[in-house]
């Protein structure tokens, strides 16, 4: 949804160059998930550290 809000303030560019913009973002967004599904103790350091 927010592609096709940033498409719109834009406006000079097709749809494609938006997404293409957007791919390093969704990439560290599968990184950072695929990070905390194979080690979920990161996600749960904070818990463990407050007692």
């Amino acid at each position: 949804m927010n592609l096709f809000i940033l498409q719109k303030l834009a406006r000079d560019g097709p749809c494609i160059e938006t997404a293409k913009g957007d791919m390093p973002f969704l990439a560290s967004d599968f990184l950072r998930i695929a990070l905390l599904v194979a080690a979920p103790v990161i996600s749960l350091v904070l818990v463990r550290a407050s007692g």
